[in-house]
């Protein structure tokens, strides 16, 4: 299960909580909600870190069956949004770095390109300052010639 899923399983499980307002076996819930699917692990984890943050209170019965009741912070929750809205804000905070890492790739890709052709450019110019040694050789050349010549 995805963290979305969890997150929305748990947004069920609180909103089953706040209709009935009773103590409920988590058998009865599983039953009433259909989540004989979900892994007895996985749904024990979630009722560990619900009662953890205060949205349920669980009550461990027989070694392994809690009965839940609704905690205090659950209506304020679920009025925010729930765990559905934390998970979603997650995941879009999550979108959002990669986005930003995925920019920040293509602008070192970019400044990479930048510095091979600055590279390459600089491989030419030798060539250029070599010509412009060569000229300015023979200029000192013909202009050392040309007062010899005329003194």
């Amino acid at each position: 299960m995805n963290p979305l899923e969890i997150a929305v399983l748990k947004d069920d499980i609180l909103r089953y909580l706040l209709k009935n307002r009773i103590a409920i076996n988590v058998d009865a819930i599983k039953k009433d909600l259909n989540l004989y699917e979900i892994p007895p692990a996985i749904l024990n984890t979630m009722v560990l870190e619900m009662d953890k943050d205060d949205t349920i209170i669980a009550s461990l019965v027989d070694g392994y069956n809690h009965i839940l009741k609704l905690g205090d912070k659950a209506e304020k929750l679920l009025s925010e949004g729930g765990y559905t809205k934390i998970a979603l804000d997650k995941l879009n905070d999550l979108k959002r770095m990669e986005e930003n890492d995925q920019k920040f790739r293509e602008k070192t890709e970019l400044e990479i390109e930048n510095l091979r052709a600055s590279i390459a450019n600089f491989a030419n110019t030798p060539k250029r300052a070599n010509w412009a040694l060569f000229i300015s050789i023979v200029a000192i050349i013909v202009t050392i010639l040309l007062k010899i010549i005329f003194k």
